[in-house]
């Protein structure tokens, strides 16, 4: 892949979590855990509850049920409470967004190449430059001749001979306009560099902010998978109390147990996602990899960078002018209009070369050396040449021509590509956002719902399979909700980096 034609490739979209303090009531992505001391009710033969009792076996009053739904719920704020993690092995670094985005900038393996390849086309500039100096020498020479000599009349003889010399010197040989326009190449070059540098470290944020919000999602994952294991355990101690009064109610205990093992498995799963997060982020930020990274981030809300409903027009011209790497591309196509330049002027200039030398100069017959004094050497010359008659130049000038022509179509090609990329995710955006309202809807009702079961169980008016699908429906609906938030901020932060490019350099500071 040439340099500034790749397109941001990310193997995600985008996220970032919005921060706010603990709610009361606790909480997970939607609500808090059931109270351990909830009061059970006795079953009848029918499976429905009796008389409700409390942990200590005393009958409790109808209508006892809890109101933890009530302090939970979304209301009016959209919402996700994640409640901290508990202790575990290992070393644990507690970070937010902000941290794990400078982090990347100062560690990311990607930035550091960035840094040596924008040293190398400084260095790249500086030799281009350099090729207007001459050259400077300075140093000894010893010749010692013994035989045959042709002198300039022509007359053949013996000779012994020998010969020292000493001092500086001068040397220019220089193609103007060649090197005229490889000093211009050299500058776009690392213009597209920094341009380069610019995309690579938006994509390092971006890549940040995707793992973040990852671990961010996995770590509600487990709390609503915690919760439901919880809710399953206390299904399944109400069970066996009743099994133990009445055997026939063995069903109820086996469908509970079964519910358990389901959720205990969905514990399983989202601890192994929780780590495998951790790990994938400790990596990108060059933490030892049995880091515990744990977010500090204790409520997820729905964050809006770019407003969906803006005109589609504004966005493509926003996102033209601003994207680093369309920039990239045009620093490497303005590099390719100055070579092209270059092969077609450079047969036509000539070829200047100068030289100058002064220092001292002695001899004598056979290994005398004597008679030493001052000596000084000029010479300058102009010279035009065409390689392989002409047709050498010609290929340089088809392949220079070429190249241009590539970079320009690749330049045009990532327009387009830029252009529908920021479509599809704006329409992307304003999906999302309708699944949010839906999604919020959906826990709102899956808690009425389990609360109400719950009392009526508690009351005697309904059998334990509607709690246990209460309760899976409210997990679920946690789930959804949990998605569609982080899903929404992923989007959102993936159109912010198409729209505004390099902007996301500010973000991260």
């Amino acid at each position: 892949m040439s340099p500034g034609s790749r397109s941001l490739v990310l193997p995600l979209a985008l996220g970032i979590a919005g921060c706010a303090g603990p709610a009361s009531g606790g909480g997970d992505p939607a609500e808090a855990a059931p109270s351990r001391a909830e009061p059970r009710a006795e079953e009848s033969p029918e499976g429905r509850p009796g008389p409700a009792k409390d942990g200590r076996g005393a009958t409790a009053p109808p209508g006892a049920a809890p109101r933890a739904a009530e302090e939970r719920g979304l209301k009016d704020e959209p919402a996700i409470e994640v409640p901290p993690l508990e202790p575990g092995e290992g070393p644990r670094e507690v970070i937010d967004l902000a941290t794990a985005l400078r982090l990347a900038g100062a560690r990311n393996i990607d930035v550091k190449l960035l840094e040596e390849r924008l040293e190398a086309a400084r260095a790249d500039v500086d030799a281009a430059a350099a090729l207007f100096l001459p050259e400077l020498a300075v140093g000894v020479g010893y010749v010692r001749h013994d035989g045959r000599f042709q002198e300039t009349r022509g007359d053949v003889f013996d000779v012994s001979r020998s010969s020292l010399s000493a001092g500086p010197g001068v040397r220019l040989s220089l193609d103007p306009a060649g090197a005229h326009f490889e000093r211009l190449r050299a500058k776009q070059a690392l213009d597209a560099v920094h341009h380069g540098a610019a995309r690579t470290r938006a994509e390092t944020v971006v890549r940040s902010a995707l793992l973040y919000l990852e671990l961010v999602k996995t770590r509600g994952s487990l709390e609503v998978a915690r919760d439901a294991v919880t809710r399953s355990r206390e299904q399944v101690r109400v069970s066996e109390s009743m099994v133990d009064l009445r055997a026939e109610l063995r069903v109820n205990l086996v469908r509970a147990r079964a519910e358990l093992a389901r959720d205990e498995q969905r514990l399983l799963e989202a601890t192994s996602d929780l780590q495998r997060a951790s790990v994938d982020l400790a990596v990108w930020l060059r933490l030892p990899p049995t880091t515990l990274i744990v977010p500090v981030e204790e409520r997820i809300v729905p964050v809006t960078l770019v407003d969906p409903d803006e005109p589609v027009e504004k966005l493509l011209e926003t996102a033209l002018s601003a994207r680093p790497d369309l920039q990239e591309l045009e620093a490497f196509q303005r590099a390719a209009e100055d070579r092209l330049e270059g092969a077609r002027w450079s047969p036509w200039a000539p070829s200047v070369d100068l030289l100058a030398g002064y220092g001292a100069f002695g001899g004598g017959r056979g290994s005398f050396f004597g008679d030493f004094g001052d000596r000084g050497d000029y010479g300058a010359a102009l010279t035009w040449s065409f390689d392989g008659l002409g047709f050498g130049d010609r290929a340089r000038y088809r392949r220079a021509r070429a190249e241009a022509r590539e970079a320009s179509l690749r330049h045009a090609g990532l327009e387009e590509a830029i252009a529908g990329a920021v479509i599809r995710t704006r329409d992307e955006a304003r999906s999302l956002r309708s699944r949010l309202e839906a999604a919020r809807s959906r826990v709102e009702a899956a808690r009425e719902a389990m609360d109400l079961v719950t009392a009526r169980h508690q009351a005697g008016d309904a059998i334990q399979l509607e709690v246990l699908e209460a309760a899976r429906e409210l997990s679920e609906a946690r789930s959804g909700h949990l998605e569609a938030v982080i899903r929404f901020n992923q989007t959102q932060h993936l159109l912010f980096y198409q729209v505004h490019g390099s902007a996301w350099l500010g973000r991260s500071e």
